[in-house]
């Protein structure tokens, strides 16, 4: 098992609720996590342990799909958009459609805090 450090926009509330199972990264630039890992996903105001369940490196086209298929990744309205979203995060990758991107389904380690299991909205 290798830890490795990921940054992850935004505050921790969606990875400690465990609303977020699901990391999706330019593939290029993480080939060496394998199940079992760990991520330290480092936020805004926190760091949270995930395990890495499973990777799967696609294209963005099939990373598009995987996303809004997945309840632990947000969803998007179009191809265009996700692009859009990538090209913000990698503008020197020249993200396309045919760009290898690796999907991590991962889970907290430890428990989900005790509020987690009432309602709770999250606003990304």
């Amino acid at each position: 098992m290798t830890v490795h450090e990921m940054r992850y926009a935004g505050c921790s509330v969606p990875l400690r609720y465990g609303h977020t199972t699901m990391t999706i990264r330019l593939a290029a630039e993480w080939t060496d996590v394998d199940a079992g890992d760990t991520l330290e996903m480092v936020t805004d105001d926190d760091m949270v342990p995930m395990t890495v369940e499973e990777t799967r490196t696609v294209s963005a086209t099939d990373a598009y799909v995987i996303a809004n298929a997945s309840s632990g990744h947000s969803s998007y309205q179009s191809l265009g958009e996700f692009l859009g979203v990538f090209r913000r995060y990698y503008p020197e990758a020249g993200v396309d459609a045919t760009t290898p991107l690796t999907c991590f389904n991962v889970t907290l380690q430890g428990d989900l805090p005790a509020e987690a299991t009432d309602s709770v909205e999250v606003v990304e």
